[in-house]
């Protein structure tokens, strides 16, 4: 039988994400072109920050 295991996950997410989605929405909807994958991984690559505070 697998043992289980617990882990306590910190998720934040930077101040500024959430102004910034909404300018790239409207980005897109004015130009109608849609960003790059590589740059979305960019940009949540150093807005969303995760730690592991606790693995028993």
């Amino acid at each position: 039988m697998p043992e289980k295991r617990t882990f306590t996950v910190r998720c934040r997410v930077a101040w500024w994400f959430a102004p910034y989605l909404a300018v790239l929405k409207a980005w897109v909807a004015l130009t109608r072109r849609m960003p790059s994958d590589r740059h979305l991984e960019w940009v949540v690559e150093r807005a969303v920050h995760t730690v592991v505070l606790r693995a028993d």
